[in-house]
This record gives C-alpha cells, structure tokens and sequence, in this order.
C-alpha cells in the first residue's frame, strides 16, 4: 500500500457525528430505491448477472445527493467507474480462490462479498468504503488530531495556564473604563505554537464568563473546534480592500452578535430573576449556554472521514450562527447606506445610526447580565484560526490596512468601557501577521500618539500529562522500573499535550505523526531545507537564533510552522524570543530519520546526518543565524548527540521496527563512552582507580561501566544554578533521565557545561534515587588548556559510592592523549575521576571517522574555535564585559 496512504478501517479515528439528516436521508434513500436484494449474493463465486447489479448499486450510491463522503474521494471513484475500473475488479473478485499456497489472501472474494453483505443489511456506507479510494495519509493523521481534541474536549483542564490567562484579562480592567485609557482596545492575540491548547483554554474561560468562540476555517480545511461558515463566509465576502466594506462588516457582526444574545437572554430566560443573587444567575446562564450554543458533539463516525462538506455542529449553534448572520446583514445595509468617513473617523460613537445598531444594544445588555465581583469581564468573543481574517494575495502592509482583524479593534475602541473582550487565535500561527512593530502599525496613534496595544498572551505550559500522573500515583509513577520508558504512553506524557493523541497508538504512527507536525505537514525531510535543519537539530541540540533582522523571519517560521515555542515579543521593535521545547517524542522521530535506520525509507546514516550538518554549517552557523555559544558547548552536543544516535542505532536494528521507541532506550554506559572517546578515556579511568585508596580498590570499574546506563535523546537547557541538596539532584537526575533528557547547565554555573544522567540499578526494578549519577562535561575552546579543577560539589550531591566521571574538554588544543585530573575519594559520598580530552577531531572522538561525519563536524569546530591571531582580541573584548574582580 502507498505509504501515504492510510487503511479506511482506521479513519474511525477522526470524524464526527454527521447531522443525523444527511446520512440517513443517503442511506433511506437507497434503501428506497433498491427495496430488493440482489439474487445469489450469498454463494460465491459471482456470475456476470451480480457484478453487473453490484456494480450498478455502487454507481447509484456515489451519485445519490448528498453521500456521506468527501467530494475529492467520490470524484476519483467516480471515474473509476465510468473507466469500468471497478467493474474489472468485482469480476476478479469473483475469481475461484487461487490453490497457489504463496497467496497472501485468505479469500480472494472478500472485497465483493463484503460489499454485498453490507448492501443485503442496508448499510449502504460500509458498503461503499470498500471500493472508495484511500485517504492520504496527511488527511488521517488530521483525522486522528480531530477525534482526540472531540472526545477530549470536556476532560479537567490541566496546569496553570487558565490562571494566567484570567490574570490578564483582570490587569488592564481598572485602566479601561475611562476616556483616556492608553490601550487601544480590549482585545489581544493568543500566540503559541501548535498544539499547545490555545482553543482548549477559551474553552475553560466559558465556564467563568460569557464566552462566544468563532472557528474561522476556511473551506478546505478541517479541524476541531468545526467551522462556523456563517461568520466566515460574511466576514470575508467584501474583496479585502475596500475599507468602508470592512469595517461596515466589522461593526455589523458585533452588532449582530449582541442582538442574537440579546434574543438569547430573552428565550432562555423568561422568567423573572429578581429573587435569585448574582452567583446563581452566572451559573445558570453559563450552565445553558454551555449545553446548547457551545455544546461540541463528539466525533466518531465509525470510519467515515471528516469533510467540510458536512456541517458538524448541534443546531442550536447552527441556528444561533445564522441569527447573528441575518442580523449583521441588516445592519450592514443599514451602515454601507451612511454618509461617514470610515477612513479618517474613528470615533464611532459620534454617530446616532452606529449608536444605535451596536452602542446602546450592548448597554442594554450588559445591564441584563448580573454584576462581577472577581474583576473578570462580562463577555469574551473569540475568533479561532483568526489568520484568516487576512485578505489573501495582498501584500503584508495592504493586509493590515484593509483586513477585518484592524476593523473589530477599530469597532472595539468605541466601546472600551464596556466589559467586553475580544481575543485571536490560530493554529498556523502568523506571527508576521499579529506582531509588528510599533511604527508599522496600522493606527497612527499607535505609531505616533499615547495609544498602545496589549501584549499577546503566550503562557502555556508543557508536561501536563507527567505532572498529572506523578501527582495522582505518587512514587508508583516517579519510581516505576526505567524498562517501561520505552512505551508510547510513557513517552507522550512529556512536551505538550497534542502527542497524547497517539498514547494508545502504534509508535510508528505517533513517530510519523510528530515528524508531520514538525515539517508543516509535509512527509518527507528535506536535509538542504534550512527551516527542516533548523527545525530537526534545535530538537536535538535545543539552539537559539541570534538576534537579527535575518533570523527574525528563521524564528517566526520555527514558531509558525516548527514547534518552536514563543517565549517574549517585543512590541516596540517586533523583535521575537523563542525556545526549543523538551520533547522526547520529537527527538527521538528526528533521530530516526537522521540516523536512517534499515528498512526506513530515509538516506544512510552518513547521508541524512552528513547533508544536515552541511546545511546547518553553511546556511545557518556561518551566517549568524544561530547562536554559536561562547565556549564550544554547541560542538560538544553536536558529537555527544551523534555518538548516542551511531549506538542507538547499532542497538536498534537488533528489534522489529514495530517496536515502542526503539531508538530512545537505555544505552550502555561503558558502550557510550567507549563509542565516543575510545580508548585514551579508559586508559586513564583504569589508572585513577589502581591507584584509589583502600575503601575503593576493590571495584571493578568495567563492571560498573557494563551496569549502569544513560537515557537521553536530545539535550534541553536550564537557567538556574544546580540544586545544592543531594536529594534535590538525585531527583533532577531522574526527571531527565525520565524524560530522554540531557541537560546544558546555566552559563554562569560553576565548574561545568553540561550533564548527562547515569544510572547505576537495575532497569527492571523500581528506581533507586541514591542509584542516579551523572556524567559532567566542561568544554574548553581555548587554544591555551588549562589544567581541570575537581570541585567538591560533586560529593555533596551524589549518593555514597556512586562513580561522578567529569570530563574536561580542551577543544582548542592538538589531539594527544587523555590525562588524569586529581580524583576526589569521598567515604561518605561518591567518588570523583577526572579526565582531560584534547582536540575535537576524529582523533579525540574516533566514532566521527567511522561514520564518515568528520569533514562536517569539523566545519562546526572551526566556527567555535577562536583562531590564535584572535586570543588578543576576544581577551580585551571579555574585559569590556562588566566589572572585573581581578587583574
């Protein structure tokens, strides 16, 4: 079968309940149609007579209005049979069954028979899903996403995000109820990569205020939350570049949705409420609204496929859409007739026909609703995938002039003293779209006047699912035996919540899944495509843009369409900071393709990684575009990350590839060092310990190398200084080694650079805390070593007799062999070798020559390494860098 392509049987994954009038209506209507059953349906093998009235049924069933299925799969079954495609296939259908014992077909029949099986019970769907064509793959994978957010919209909302979020709508509330508030309107963007829960927290604020969210998909496109096309299809019809027509649209809509609400109120509530507090009445009028106008059904169509064709919405909001609609419209004629400069005139409320369509219905509103004690706002409207208020084939500025996103702000200026808010978001993320800079805005008063627009609110938070678990099951959770890492469940509690989609899922489908959603929906990594390099190795190395105009575009698109996280805007200058998430399940997808594991449909190991690092050398580092670090850590990554991934592979290939995380287990720690250090490393760890005092002679260090293990597929980073308690550590230690971790320590952390977990125990068995350890690296890029200093930090930290190997890496000095540093013997705490690495080549690292990845890597090595014509230089330049202590 195509690769891209995805068996029927499972699309049951991701669509949602049709309206019970179409498909019944199609089905009835065959039924009717064909009242009798096809004679001898039952006895394979067929005569002519049946496949000629199988063949007619099908055609009539793809024909009949209004057939349950996307248009572009009935288009190409269509013309499969008119070609009497389909025709040839039922008659080899019909065909004996081959006594050929190579036939991979337990009956050669089937695809007919089933069909008319399912004819003779009237299930005229099932029956056509067997002849209609495959579902791309991308299309199931979209399914897939859309079935879990239906059946997992309504579960306990997790984390602190919600707090934040209710936070910022309380802050500007006291400093917009006046005349000289200095914000431009209540209204802000929600800014955040994919499936960080942007709708899903909307979603949770409906149950503490009125909230009205609006999915403004386009019509191709699919998703959860469903369309409302209504909205859509009014706020768009205008050509995107006449400003009367869009704003006109901008007020109508407003104007039409409080008059819809009005209407609500007053049919759900009659009755006179005078008796009942405030409280209570917020809980009833949320509780109905909930339950009726945002009510979501849940999607499962027992393998049908999710298509706009169908409208997947309860009627209530069907109807309430509508209403808003055909309200709008009304005014619309109204305003589009008015004699008002809609250019230059802004004050809407000097107008007594806008007063009339929009000011003083939401007064008359607001006075309906009860009063708000806990600061929040009355009423949220949300515009969900609000990209798509974007005119398209319009240039960027032309876009912000004329598109409806600047219009419902202009609208909301007039009426920011009343608690109504309004908030924008969307999947694909335009951050190009939403974030300018302040003197590009389209209102010159925020260019140029006191006026000034709220900030975006980027606050999401990862490792939900981990923290849920840990938090529910206790030390069963944190301690549970390292063997059961590997699974799918494991690993999709880590990052953010879209991966639990695939927690029951096959690995290979939730590997496929994350490497999707990292391309931008493309299927295929692109090893010469600078946003895929940049993408894929900042998930294994976790790398940061400089800061400049050319990588702003790099970072806009990472967090646009790359899972980059966005961290800080700057409204002033436009200017973004992002942040490459931990993300297990990613790193380990990447890693495989990189890596090209046999039987995969990606390069050779040398290839994929190879071109990789080309690209990332010459289009990235050598341009500026990443941040090359100050001592050479980005280069040490680099080869500790590609030393793990030679040995994973070499361990994977022992498995079936159908196997859970196959490239993301515990690795040999002893197999890990040897792969990337060789033999010099060895020689001086044996000497260190023949020469250990009494208490530690009788280790034998090959065995305690054999026996423990690392667990880490990508390197994350820290801004805080290591704990100081060594329960605290042990604990650190463990999170990582949970979550695939390795850690780049804080920039000012004493003593070291980076750390990777060790752990001494048995995988098989709860975790021992006092088992963890670690392996400390500090890397030097000086041309000068500088002999290594063992701190006594490290027996403070670590449990009594565990091994602390620190390595010292003297990147900037000629390859010679390892030396022994002064070791610390503790008899309380753990014991310390110290070892110094010379050089960065193939010599130091002898895994890089084999895998042919030397000629690349040391392209990096030269771009973190100063030159000796540069020590001068870069000395007096560090000397300009604050107060210096010493001389």
């Amino acid at each position: 079968m195509d690769s891209n392509a995805m068996d029927l049987d499972d699309v049951s994954s991701a669509s949602s309940q049709r309206s019970p009038c179409q498909k019944t209506e199609w089905t009835n209507g065959l039924n009717a149609q064909f009242p009798t059953l096809i004679i001898g349906y039952a006895n394979p093998p067929y005569g002519p007579r049946v496949i000629r009235e199988a063949h007619a049924r099908l055609e009539a069933a793809v024909n009949y209005p209004n057939a349950p299925f996307p248009k572009n799969l009935l288009e190409k079954l269509r013309e499969k049979i008119e070609k009497n495609i389909i025709m040839v296939q039922m008659a080899t259908d019909s065909l004996p069954m081959s006594n050929d014992s190579s036939s991979t077909s337990n009956d050669s029949s089937s695809n007919l028979k089933g069909f008319l099986s399912h004819l003779a019970t009237g299930d005229w769907c099932s029956a056509v899903k067997i002849y209609l064509p495959l579902p791309e793959a991308s299309i199931f994978r979209r399914n897939m996403e859309v079935e879990y957010l239906s059946q997992h919209w309504g579960d306990d909302f997790q984390g602190r995000a919600l707090e934040a979020f209710m936070e910022k709508l309380k802050t500007p509330m006291t400093n917009t109820t006046g005349s000289e508030c200095n914000y431009y309107s209540k209204s802000f963007d929600i800014l955040q990569s994919s499936g960080m829960g942007k709708s899903r927290l909307v979603r949770e604020m409906g149950f503490r205020m009125l909230v009205i969210s609006f999915a403004l998909r386009r019509p191709d496109d699919t998703g959860f939350p469903p369309c409302d096309p209504e909205i859509f299809n009014f706020l768009n019809q205008g050509n995107g570049t006449d400003m009367k027509d869009t704003h006109t649209r901008a007020l109508s809509l407003l104007g039409g949705l409080v008059q819809a609400l009005s209407q609500w109120m007053n049919n759900a509530f009659s009755k006179d409420l005078s008796t009942v507090t405030d409280e209570e009445k917020w809980s009833m009028i949320l509780k109905a609204w909930n339950s009726q106008v945002c009510e979501n059904p849940e999607m499962d169509m027992d393998g049908d496929i999710i298509t706009q064709d169908v409208d997947y919405r309860n009627e209530p909001r069907q109807k309430f859409c509508e209403t808003i609609v055909a309200n709008a419209e009304n005014i619309r004629q109204s305003l589009h007739q008015l004699n008002f400069n809609w250019k230059k005139n802004y004050n809407y409320e000097s107008s007594l026909e806008i007063r009339k369509y929009l000011h003083l219905p939401l007064q008359n509103l607001i006075a309906k609703l009860p009063k708000r004690v806990d600061g929040l706002p009355m009423i949220l409207v949300a515009f969900d995938e609000a990209a798509n208020l974007y005119p398209d084939g319009l240039e960027l500025k032309k876009q912000q002039t004329y598109q409806t996103h600047n219009a419902i702000n202009r609208v909301l200026r007039s009426i920011i003293h009343q608690p109504l808010w309004v908030v924008y978001m969307s999947t694909q993320t335009r951050i190009d779209l939403f974030v300018t800079r302040q003197n590009e805005d389209s209102s010159a008063r925020v260019q140029y006047g006191p006026l000034q627009r709220l900030p975006p609110f980027m606050s999401f938070e990862l490792h939900l699912e981990e923290r849920k678990r840990c938090a529910e099951r206790g030390s069963a959770e944190l301690l549970k035996p390292i063997s059961q890492y590997r699974t799918v469940d494991h690993m999709t509690g880590f990052g953010r919540p879209l991966w639990r989609i695939y927690a029951q899922r096959p690995y290979s489908a939730l590997a496929e899944f994350a490497m999707f959603k990292l391309l931008r929906g493309n299927t295929e990594y692109n090893p010469r495509n600078v946003n895929h390099v940049f993408a894929a190795i900042a998930s294994r190395i976790s790398i940061d843009p400089t800061l400049n105009d050319e990588s702003l575009d790099l970072a806009r698109d990472a967090v646009n369409s790359h899972l980059r996280l966005l961290i800080a805007v700057d409204g002033l200058t436009g200017l973004v900071r992002t942040s490459t998430p931990s993300e297990p399940v990613v790193a380990d997808s990447v890693a495989t393709v990189l890596i090209g594991l046999e039987n995969s449909n990606t390069a050779q190991t040398s290839d994929m990684w190879t071109v990789s690092i080309r690209t990332f050398t010459n289009q990235l580092l050598s341009r500026g575009m990443v941040d090359k670090g100050t001592r050479g850590e980005l280069y040490a990554k680099f080869v500790l990350i590609l030393s793990r991934d030679v040995l994973a592979a070499q361990q994977a290939r022992q498995y079936s590839q159908a196997d859970a995380f196959i490239l993301s287990g515990p690795l040999c720690y002893k197999d890990f060092l040897q792969n990337t250090f060789g033999d010099s490393l060895f020689a001086v760890i044996h000497a260190t310990m023949s020469n250990a005092p009494n208490q530690y002679q009788g280790i034998d260090i090959d065995s305690v190398l054999e026996l423990a293990h690392i667990n880490f597929n990508h390197f994350t980073y820290t801004k805080e200084h290591l704990p100081t308690k060594r329960h605290d550590m042990q604990l650190l230690l463990l999170q990582l080694f949970r979550s695939n971790a390795a850690l780049q320590l804080h920039p000012q952390q004493q003593w070291w650079d980076l750390l990777i977990p060790v752990y001494h125990g048995d995988l098989s068995t709860n975790v021992d805390l006092k088992k963890m350890s670690a392996l400390l690296i500090q890397v030097k890029n000086r041309i000068h070593k500088q002999a290594q200093k063992l701190s006594t930090f490290s027996v403070q930290n670590f449990g009594k007799g565990m091994l602390v190997l620190c390595i010292q890496l003297e990147l900037g000095n000629n390859y010679q062999d390892a030396k022994q540093s002064t070791p610390i013997w503790s008899k309380s705490g753990p014991y310390v070798v110290g070892v110094e690495v010379f050089g960065g080549g193939s010599l130091t690292f002898p895994f890089l020559k084999d895998q042919s990845f030397a000629e690349e890597v040391n392209r990096i090595l030269k771009e973190v390494i100063p030159t000796e014509t540069g020590l001068l230089q870069l000395e007096l330049c560090n000397k300009l860098d604050g107060f210096r202590l010493r001389k």
